[in-house]
């Protein structure tokens, strides 16, 4: 048995090491997955059987009924969003910078057309951005380079809120909704979107410093849900709020509840709050200045949660532990 696996295990890294690096045909990995079938099945010395069950149900993963294997051509394609996702994210190493060189000059890598001259990895990375563009939205930092008609730039399920067409006044670009001190124009915002979108992009935190626009990956599309409980000096619960929202990650959606718990505070005229989190680094990044957070992501969140106990009397942010926290 340990031999077995140890063969399947060799016979799957193979492939995969292959396909972090180059294209794989689709007829390689036709190739390549019938082996892995045979091996499974035990299919040698020209034996037949009959394969009681499909490859593709196996690999579905084990929450769906499978065994988790994946598909060779899968995994290519996996990697090769990778390196899309290189490209335009990371502008410091040389592989980005030599293929921006040679293939973009300057042009927007959703935009480039496919040449056939061009590499059989480049023809990959174009084939695939479509699908690299729907899992990514823009991080707003000065809103110079994001286009409020072109570019996913809200993290909730339309990434891409419609503007009113008789009232937008020729803004195009987010920089046209963002004040100078790097914080959103309320006014010119929900006169220049439905009622429902100038919501979600008042809800988008801004740095705490100038600086350009970036990606990031999508949240689930179903969202993240969170409550809080508000409790008063003799443990009685005064009241109970529920949001959802949509998050890249765990600490971010801790971040965002914490706001909404702090905005819904300043709303009900409370004067003296404490706060309670389960999550480390949210409690740090909060407690210090948005300038010496560690966590970028979080900058945005920490500002507008120190921006709205302003109007607190006194709060406090205390690290609680995950079991405490009901």
């Amino acid at each position: 048995m340990e031999d077995f696996l140890g063969n399947l295990r060799e016979g799957v890294g193979l492939p995969i090491f292959a396909a972090t690096s180059d294209v794989i045909p689709c007829g390689t990995a036709t190739k390549i997955e019938k082996c892995l079938r045979n091996l499974w099945w035990g299919a040698f010395d020209n034996r037949k059987l009959v394969y009681t069950i499909a490859w593709s149900s196996l690999c579905k993963s084990k929450f769906n009924g499978g065994l988790g294997f994946r598909q060779i051509k899968d995994i290519n394609s996996a990697f090769v969003l990778k390196w899309g996702w290189k490209l335009i994210n990371d502008s410091f190493s040389l592989w980005s910078a030599t293929m921006k060189a040679k293939y973009l000059k300057g042009a927007s890598f959703f935009d480039v057309d496919c040449k056939t001259s061009d590499s059989r990895l480049w023809k990959a990375m174009l084939k695939y951005r479509t699908l690299l563009n729907k899992g990514i939205y823009r991080k707003i930092g000065d809103g110079r380079s994001t286009s409020i008609w072109f570019d996913a730039w809200v993290p909730t399920t339309d990434h891409k809120p419609r503007p009113l067409l008789d009232a937008t006044q020729g803004a195009n670009l987010v920089q046209d909704f963002i004040n100078e001190n790097l914080t959103w124009n309320e006014t010119r915002i929900t006169q220049r979107f439905g009622a429902n979108d100038a919501k979600h992009i008042l809800n988008i935190g801004l740095p705490a410093q100038r600086q350009e626009d970036s990606w990031l990956w999508l949240g689930e599309e179903s969202g993240s849900y969170g409550a809080a409980v508000f409790k008063d000096c003799k443990n009685q619960i005064h009241a109970i709020l529920a949001s959802r929202f949509s998050a890249t990650n765990l600490a971010l959606s801790k971040a965002q509840m914490l706001v909404c718990g702090a905005e819904f505070a300043a709303k009900c005229k409370f004067k003296r709050v404490l706060f309670y989190c389960d999550n480390v680094a949210v409690v740090n990044s909060f407690n210090i200045s948005p300038s010496e957070a560690r966590h970028s992501m979080l900058e945005g969140a920490a500002t507008r949660f120190k921006r709205t106990t302003l109007s607190l009397e006194s709060f406090m942010l205390k690290k609680i532990r995950n079991y405490s926290n009901v």
